[in-house]
């Protein structure tokens, strides 16, 4: 199953406040809850799945996420479904569904070695 998020949070000073307060930053995009990015997977508003997958993702798996056309939910990726207004390309389903189904396999794989360790 999928993972929440970790919102990546402004690092505080000595005094708990975060390190920009006594700059001329009026406001931060992050501090005032304006943008999010997840320090696991390092998605970034548009190119955040819909749950976290528990690790890093590339930059071309975030873009695909970015057009809509992949996506992680419920512990798996998968090529989402084109809206109405869309024109599908086939080759490009294609390819997203290959890139899904490579990225499910590395982390069956990852799961399996975390699993047989952890019961060693």
């Amino acid at each position: 199953m999928g993972l929440n998020h970790t919102w990546y949070e402004c690092p505080p000073q000595a005094d708990g406040k975060p390190a920009h307060y006594d700059t001329e930053m009026s406001s931060c995009m992050f501090c005032d809850g304006g943008l999010g990015h997840c320090t696991v997977c390092d998605g970034f508003e548009g190119t955040l799945p819909s749950e976290c997958p528990g690790r890093k993702v590339e930059a071309e798996h975030l873009q695909l996420v970015y057009n809509s056309t992949l996506d992680f939910k419920d512990g798996r990726w998968f090529r989402r479904e084109y809206q109405r207004w869309e024109t599908p390309d086939i080759g490009a389903e294609i390819i997203v569904d290959c890139v899904a189904e490579r990225l499910n396999e590395e982390r069956e794989c990852t799961d399996s070695k975390t699993t047989s360790t952890a019961s060693s």
